[in-house]
């Protein structure tokens, strides 16, 4: 274990029409804090907690930060690890907030697990008096351009809406707070889908990646917006100078604002409303499938469903819409995208069995 001391459319417009703040407030007075961070890569890359601490330090303001962290670990790992538990209630230090991070695919496939697990560490985090955060992370980027070719852009919005709400789901049992960092990302990729948020995989964060997570946590812990703070973030340990994050000038501006906004407006009530919103306004599988005509092309039953696929993969012809109460219909399609056959079953459950068109 590692420790260091120190919605897009949706979301996009909430953003978009916020307050703007021209500039940086004056720094007001915050009283001093002691932020415990667990999590694992997307917690560690760039060190992030560190991160956060220096930009609170560049307003001559206090915020301590140490960071548990273990690759690829979930809440799971951290909850049955007798250590993570001996930190958080260690009489030597009390910590005002206590992030906690799952691993990035555990809220998707299995959101059940993030809530169980998170449920744990939460009853830890409250014995001493701590107030949980849940770190609300980004999806992976984006498959293509939607035609099965083309270089990576944007973001996985089904993979961010997914973990919108696994996440909202752990923080609401627990009257937890939130750190949107993934709507923060679905934002600026929305205005700006060249943004280089993203290492080389499209899952870890790049540099630019974690300095705009760093605002985001940066504007929930101080209350203040981060319009202002430094573009280049150095930590300096005895002789040695480490750049953990030098982004251009035009994009912390971007990324600073958007976090101020996002913290302002992207809240856990906000995610659900816009969530069931959603589901509403989807047909059942009922009406989907009297919908659904033999000889239908892929583009045909998107226009019948109207809708577009949350999930496409062109190359083996296999589509899948949403559907009212998180259902996913499926369909399969031939030769010149002709539906052959569809299913439909639970969003992260099983297909159903697969059905011929009449």
């Amino acid at each position: 274990m590692m420790r260091f001391f120190m919605t897009a459319a949706a979301i996009a417009m909430a953003v978009a029409t916020a307050p703007r703040a021209g500039a940086a407030p004056g720094p007001k007075p915050v009283a001093p804090q002691r932020v415990l961070f667990v999590g694992n890569g997307f917690t560690s890359t760039n060190n992030l907690p560190s991160m956060v601490t220096l930009m609170v330090a560049s307003r001559k303001q206090t915020l301590q930060t140490e960071m548990l962290a273990v690759p690829a670990a979930t809440l799971g790992v951290h909850a049955a690890n007798p250590a993570v538990a001996k930190n958080i209630t260690s009489a030597s230090v009390h910590w005002d907030h206590v992030v906690l991070q799952d691993r990035s695919d555990i809220p998707v496939q299995t959101p059940t697990v993030t809530l169980v697990e998170g449920n744990k560490l939460c009853d830890i985090v409250k014995k001493v008096g701590a107030k949980p955060v849940f770190f609300l992370t980004w999806a992976y980027r984006g498959k293509g351009d939607g035609k099965g070719a083309g270089v990576p852009a944007g973001m996985d919005e089904e993979m961010q809406n997914k973990l919108n709400l696994a996440y909202c789901a752990v923080a609401k049992a627990n009257d937890a707070r939130l750190a949107p960092v993934g709507p923060a990302w679905q934002a600026v990729l929305a205005k700006d889908p060249k943004a280089p948020l993203y290492a080389a995989d499209g899952q870890q964060p790049s540099q630019d990646g974690s300095y705009l997570a760093a605002c985001v946590f940066y504007a929930l812990f101080t209350g203040q917006s981060p319009v202002g703070l430094p573009a280049k973030i150095a930590e300096q340990k005895g002789a040695k100078r480490r750049v953990l994050a030098d982004v251009t000038s035009t994009r912390a501006k971007l990324y600073q604002q958007t976090a101020w906004d996002t913290v302002q407006n992207v809240t856990l009530e906000t995610l659900l409303a816009e969530d069931a919103k959603k589901d509403a306004a989807s047909p059942t599988v009922e009406e989907a499938k009297a919908r659904l005509k033999k000889g239908m092309t892929i583009n045909d039953a998107a226009k019948a469903l109207d809708a577009q696929p949350v999930q496409r993969n062109d190359a083996d012809g296999v589509y899948a819409f949403r559907l009212r109460n998180h259902t996913r219909l499926w369909l399969n399609c031939g030769k010149g995208g002709v539906i052959t056959s569809y299913s439909a079953g639970p969003e992260n459950g099983l297909r159903g069995i697969e059905v011929g068109l009449k």
